[in-house]
């Protein structure tokens, strides 16, 4: 049956830190982003598109927000918090009926920097305080199951309603796992040259490149976090795909006299 309200729900994933260039979809690769590259050849593949910032704050205050970083001026020094102000893509759509949530595997998108305007409920990865007794607290860190996160909500909200869903998911985000196969990284190279590798090259760049060959491990075993957000990106689809049943969750005019994909559970 037709829920009442027949308006499409929204699911905004974020992949952060994944460049055009890891993305099997563009040519460049292959076998990294299998979910992405179905999406792409169903739906639109954007050839052109340029981040505001390159960083995740600002970036991040942009993409919810529409607004150029002059405006918004998250990033540009001073206090690193979205202006209360600024209305945000959630503000409207909570406006317009919409449930609203964000899980975030990156700490610098949550409440800590307001990027949680609009969002009924909101959580990221970071330190949590725990408590010790009369030791006082200890503050560990905490990855957040954005997956389960997202299942949670969803099972918790009424059928009839349309909802926003934002999830931002980290893995490919440095320094980068070494995992048990990983067809990217060079067959040449043994497991403990990787474990030898330095973690964070990005920090010496500057002074000088790496040898290709600690930069052709760099990549693949960046390739391989590709990799696995893209699974998670799959994880999440599913879990919408089950939680719609029926709901269309994207939808789309036309291009020329190409018609675009309707998605639906």
């Amino acid at each position: 049956p037709e829920p009442s309200d027949a308006r499409p729900s929204v699911v905004l994933l974020v992949l952060d830190t994944v460049r055009s260039s890891a993305v099997s979809a563009y040519g460049g690769v292959e076998g990294t982003t299998p979910t992405l590259d179905a999406l792409a050849a169903e739906g639109l593949l954007y050839t052109n598109a340029f981040a505001t910032a390159p960083w995740t704050l600002p970036s991040h205050a942009s993409l919810l927000t529409g607004l150029p970083i002059n405006e918004h001026r998250v990033g540009l020094g001073g206090p690193a918090r979205l202006p209360e102000e600024v209305t945000t893509l959630a503000e409207r759509l909570r406006e317009a009926g919409y449930r609203t949530a964000a899980f975030s595997e990156n700490l610098l998108v949550g409440e800590s920097f307001r990027l949680e305007q609009g969002f009924e409920r909101a959580a990221t990865s970071g330190p949590r305080d725990l408590d010790r007794g009369e030791a006082g607290t200890l503050t560990a860190w905490v990855e957040l199951d954005v997956i389960g996160a997202s299942r949670k909500w969803l099972d918790g909200i009424d059928d009839e309603q349309p909802f926003f869903l934002f999830v931002n998911v980290l893995d490919a985000h440095s320094p980068y796992l070494v995992r048990d196969e990983n067809p990217w990284v060079p067959e040449s190279v043994d497991a403990d040259q990787i474990h030898r590798r330095d973690p964070h090259p990005e920090q010496r760049i500057c002074d000088a490149l790496p040898p290709a060959e600690e930069l052709a491990v760099q990549r693949g075993l960046y390739l391989g976090d590709v990799h696995a957000a893209d699974a998670k990106l799959a994880a999440l689809m599913e879990v919408v795909r089950q939680r719609t049943a029926g709901r269309p969750l994207i939808t789309a005019g036309e291009r020329g006299e190409r018609p675009l994909t309707r998605y639906s559970g």
